[in-house]
């Protein structure tokens, strides 16, 4: 009972999983065949290990017992043949037809005879045969080496018809499709997924982490030509940028915003851009340490370390001089035109790049 209502919640939490990243899944899947693993080989170092002792216990019971042990054993395994060979010729569930095909189709019966004759059975009867106690009220358990053997046998057959049946029975593998098409074809279509979601979502940080959750399903197998890729990405930015520009001087942005407020944008827009093509770690690092050895200066000497020496000063300042302190509000203001001018410029680049993606989709 409680395999059976492990193996049902650990299901139930499968489907769950299943729009979770891939490395999620990759983790998960790892973590549960390592353990299905092992505990099938425990099971069967488990039997191996009883091998010798059913052997001895045949050499008790005569060959007269041993073959009646081996017909009932044979008899478990033909009666399990035909229930699983009846259960899937006979199965007319949506799930059972998805798996197996139309029920009235010619393939259903050699389906049938596949599934019945596959697999290795007896397993858990066969832990359940060791669980049972030596003894019990004083007296040894009644026909428990009984048990183990007939278990025993049922591994064995099974494993044996399985081993000589299905290499004659199944076709040949073949593939009429590369892993790399496969590849090619999920990438579309999360990229198609994509683009649905966002189109539904307006929030711009959701949409965003929606996005890179779902990239990460693409696959990373495809062997990517660098120096194509490189011109492709040069192209867009180019593109894009142009996009940007166009909407930064167009009559509607105009109108709303200030022109200092667009050049400013526009400066900064620029100087992201520069900033962006520099991989030189060294320049990078230059750049930053200059950066912050004169932010230190100048705070130490204004003595502006703590949050509470900050607000002081800053409170300071715009009481004693009028000119600082439309100095600060004109900043404000700047700063807030320029929010949301940043606000509009990522629609519309989101709405550009999510036309270029539709367009090369089609």
């Amino acid at each position: 009972m409680a395999v059976v209502a492990t193996g049902i919640e650990h299901n139930w939490e499968a489907d769950r999983l299943r729009l979770t990243s891939t490395n999620v899944q990759l983790t998960s899947r790892t973590i549960w065949s390592i353990l299905s693993d092992i505990l099938n080989d425990f099971v069967f170092l488990i039997l191996g290990i009883s091998l010798p002792e059913v052997a001895r216990n045949f050499t008790q019971m005569g060959w007269r017992g041993a073959v009646a042990l081996l017909g009932v054993s044979v008899l478990i395994y033909v009666a399990m043949w035909i229930v699983r060979y009846a259960w899937v010729l006979r199965g007319d569930s949506p799930w059972i037809a998805a798996f197996f095909g139309n029920p009235k189709g010619d393939d259903r019966p050699f389906f049938a005879r596949l599934f019945a004759v596959s697999g290795i059975h007896g397993t858990v009867t066969l832990a359940m045969a060791f669980s049972l106690p030596n003894r019990i009220a004083g007296h040894a358990f009644p026909y428990r080496n009984e048990l183990i053997a007939i278990a025993t046998f049922v591994i064995l057959i099974s494993m044996v018809m399985s081993a000589i049946v299905l290499p004659r029975k199944l076709p040949q593998k073949t593939e009429a499709y590369a892993m790399a098409d496969l590849d090619h074809i999920r990438n579309k279509m999360v990229d198609y997924v994509i683009l649905q979601m966002r189109s539904q979502i307006e929030d711009h940080a959701v949409r965003e982490a929606l996005t890179d959750q779902l990239q990460s399903q693409k696959s990373n197998r495809l062997t990517v030509d660098r120096a194509q890729t490189t011109a492709n990405y040069t192209a867009l930015l180019s593109e894009t940028k142009e996009v940007v520009d166009n909407f930064l001087h167009c009559d509607d942005v105009n109108e709303r915003y200030s022109p200092e407020v667009v050049n400013l944008y526009d400066r900064i827009f620029q100087r992201v851009l520069v900033e962006s093509k520099r991989d030189h770690l060294g320049l990078r690092m230059k750049h930053t340490i200059k950066h912050w050895k004169k932010e230190l200066f100048w705070h130490t000497s204004h003595r502006m370390i703590t949050k509470k020496q900050r607000l002081r000063f800053h409170a300071a300042k715009m009481a004693d001089n009028p000119q600082y302190s439309e100095r600060v509000e004109t900043w404000q203001a700047t700063r807030d035109a320029l929010l949301a001018l940043n606000s509009e410029v990522t629609d519309a680049i989101d709405q550009y790049l999510d036309t270029v993606l539709t367009n090369r989709l089609k």
